[in-house]
This record gives C-alpha cells, sequence and structure tokens, in this order.
C-alpha cells in the first residue's frame, strides 16, 4: 500500500474514531441525565400509588411542585423545591416547612414559613410578617404545632398545623420553573416521553453506531479486496518477467556451453598438435643418432682395412 492510501486510511481511521467518541460522549450524556430522572420518577410514582396519605420520597427527600405564590418572591409557582424529611422537634422558628393542610381532606401540601417572634433585619422578612408577634412553636411530643405564613400574605394561617402532619423541611433547593416540566413528566405524554425518548435515543444510537461501523467494515474489505486483485496482477507480470528470464538464462547457458565445447576441442587439438611436434622432433633426433653412428662404423671399418693391407706388403718382401 502507497504512503498516500496510508495516510488516507488513517485520517478514515481517525474520523470514524472521532465520530464513535462523539456518540459515546452524547450515549453517556443522556444515560447519566435521563436515566435517573427515569429511576426517581418511577420510584415517586410507585411509592405515590402505594401510600397516598404520604408524600413519596427518594433518599428522605421530596421534589414538591409549588402551584400558588404564597410564598412569593421565595418561592414562586411553578418551581419545584427540594424538601427533607426531619423529625418535628428539629423544627426551627422561621424554617420553610412543607406540610399537609389541616383545613383540606389532607391530600393538599403547603409550603409555608413558621412564624418567627422577635424578627430582626438578617431575618430578611416581609413587613407584615407575624405582625402580632404569635409563638411560631408551641407544645411537645404529640402535642407539638407550628402557626405558618406565607410571605406573599399579610396574616398568618388560622388552622396550626400538628406535627403530624408536618411532611419536611425546604433544604433551599429551588429549581426556578422546573415543576412545570416535573408535572409534564407526570402525565401520561410525559411518562411516554421520559420512558420512550431514552429508549428511542439509545436504539438509534446503536443503529448509528452499527452503520458506521458496517460501513467501515465494507469500506476495509474493498480496499483488501483491490489490494489483492493489485498483488495477483503483480504476481502474474512478475511470473511473465521469469520466464522470459529464464529463457533468456537458457540461452546464454546454451551458448556458453558451445563455447566451452569449442574451446575444449580447440585445445585438445593443439595438445595433440603439440605432441605429434614433438613425437616428430623425437624421432628426427633418434635420426640423425643413427646416422651418426653409422657414419662412425664405416670410418672405424676403413681404418682397419687401411692396417690390413700394410701388414700384408711387408711379409711378402721378406
Amino acid at each position: 500500500m502507497s504512503d498516500a492510501k496510508v495516510k488516507k486510511k488513517e485520517k478514515q481511521t481517525e474520523k470514524q474514531s472521532g465520530g464513535h467518541k462523539a456518540l459515546t460522549i452524547v450515549g453517556i450524556v443522556l444515560c447519566v441525565i435521563l436515566v435517573p430522572i427515569l429511576i426517581v420518577n418511577l420510584t415517586m410514582i410507585v411509592k405515590g400509588l402505594v401510600n397516598k396519605e404520604k408524600v413519596p420520597t427518594f433518599g428522605g427527600y421530596a421534589p414538591l411542585i409549588v402551584l400558588t405564590d404564597s410564598m412569593s418572591p421565595t418561592i414562586k409557582a411553578g418551581d419545584l423545591i427540594v424538601v427533607k424529611s426531619v423529625d418535628a422537634s428539629k423544627v426551627k422558628e422561621g424554617d420553610v416547612i412543607s406540610f399537609f393542610d389541616p383545613a383540606s381532606s389532607g391530600t393538599a401540601v403547603v409550603t409555608h414559613r413558621v412564624l418567627k417572634q422577635n424578627k430582626t433585619e438578617e431575618d430578611n422578612l416581609p413587613a407584615w410578617h407575624n405582625m402580632d408577634n404569635l409563638p411560631g412553636i408551641e407544645g411537645s411530643g404529640e402535642n407539638l404545632i407550628f402557626r405558618t405564613q406565607g410571605d406573599f400574605n399579610n396574616a398568618a394561617d388560622e388552622d396550626p398545623v400538628p406535627a403530624s402532619k408536618l411532611v419536611g423541611v425546604w433544604t433551599g433547593i429551588n429549581l426556578k420553573g422546573a415543576g412545570n416540566v416535573a408535572m409534564f413528566l407526570q402525565s401520561t405524554p410525559g411518562l411516554i416521553l421520559c420512558i420512550g425518548v431514552p429508549i428511542v435515543i439509545l436504539v438509534a444510537y446503536e443503529l448509528i453506531r452499527r452503520k458506521l461501523y458496517e460501513r467501515s467494515k465494507r469500506q476495509d474489505t474493498d480496499e483488501l479486496l483491490k489490494e489483492l486483485e493489485a498483488l495477483k496482477q503483480a504476481q502474474k507480470t512478475q511470473e511473465i518477467g521469469n520466464v522470459s528470464v529464464v529463457d533468456t538464462s537458457n540461452a546464454v547457458s546454451a551458448e556458453k556451453t558451445a563455447v566451452a565445447i569449442a574451446d575444449n576441442a580447440g585445445a585438445t587439438a593443439e595438445t595433440e598438435a603439440s605432441k605429434a611436434q614433438a613425437r616428430a622432433e623425437e624421432l628426427q633426433a633418434q635420426l640423425a643418432a643413427l646416422q651418426a653412428q653409422l657414419a662412425q662404423a664405416k670410418q672405424e671399418a676403413g681404418e682397419n682395412n687401411s692396417t690390413t693391407g700394410s701388414d700384408n706388403t711387408d711379409g711378402q718382401a721378406n
């Protein structure tokens, strides 16, 4: 694979990895936000259906939706506040408490402030709060009662609140306008949205993730097939080149063999000629030697004849 293809592949991988990371982050964020809301909402609904005489809580805390402006501007209609279940004996004057309205049938929950005697500027209370300077808490044990008043109201509530009607003390948590959203989520369309949206989002996320994965896998497969085809073509070309090289090599080898044979034949002929010349020279030398011996023998024979003739002459003279 060329460097350009490698770089292109790396860029595609980085892009796909970035897309997968983004989808994963979105999925995690949605799960972190929606799943706890779903769990809390379902828990509260189940508890409310099981025990209608009590406000459903989650871990000792209860979210409440404010329906009126009786505590404005501290708490306004449509806000969502969180109250904590506490023992009635721990409630203090000036605390904002939620309780079942003793003047109603017992199902309506009211959030008002316990009257505070001898209020000061630091309490940051309306000027009309507890104008009669009544005690906010009276009695003890089962006879403990609370006198309350809304910050927006110019008079205290008529009916005191028995300790048995106490729901909890406001924690100071106030989500502006979230009460309207919570009311919608508690309705049938809200439940469908609260349960259906996370499921749809998770399913959509999984489908998108799988589609991207399959696309990436298909692209990788196509590239691998192209590379395989290119390798096969290169292999065929190489085989053809190898055959040509082998033929050329065989021709060169045959030519070298013929040259070698010719060289050997020439060398053999030269060797035989040299041997013949040496033999002729040897025979000539032997012939010269024989001629010399023959000449010497003739000379010796002539000298012997001369000596014999002289001896014969001397004998006759006597």
